[in-house]
């Protein structure tokens, strides 16, 4: 997560992070261990931690497909996705230094059966 949001610019979505960790894993030659919900409980505790900190949401209006010319088809309703925030919610790393980062790191690469 930590390296991904530097690469990022220091901000980024929970799902963009969690692609990114499969892409690495798969790189790496690891059988694909991560799931959402430790993915999701990953970022609960970086967010509790201290470590990342919500800062925007993109508006409904994106969301919903109605930026850049996208037309909305009649009768078109969003699907209820409730293990996903809608809309999508970004976070900022706060520092990318702090020490905490490693343990954190190490706890969920062993959570999912990693090291």
């Amino acid at each position: 997560m930590r390296d991904h949001l530097v690469a990022a610019g220091g901000m980024d979505y929970p799902q963009a992070m969690y692609r990114a960790y499969k892409e690495h894993l798969k790189a790496e030659g690891l059988k694909d261990g991560c799931s959402r919900s430790s993915w999701s409980k990953y970022t609960w505790l970086a967010n509790r931690l201290g470590l990342i900190e919500f800062d925007h949401a993109e508006a409904p209006a994106y969301w919903n497909g109605i930026v850049d010319g996208v037309d909305v088809p009649t009768g078109y309703e969003r699907e209820s996705r409730p293990q996903a925030p809608s809309p999508r919610h970004y976070y900022r790393i706060v520092d990318p230094n702090d020490p905490r980062w490693i343990r954190l790191e190490a706890s969920y690469r062993e959570s999912i059966g990693f090291e």
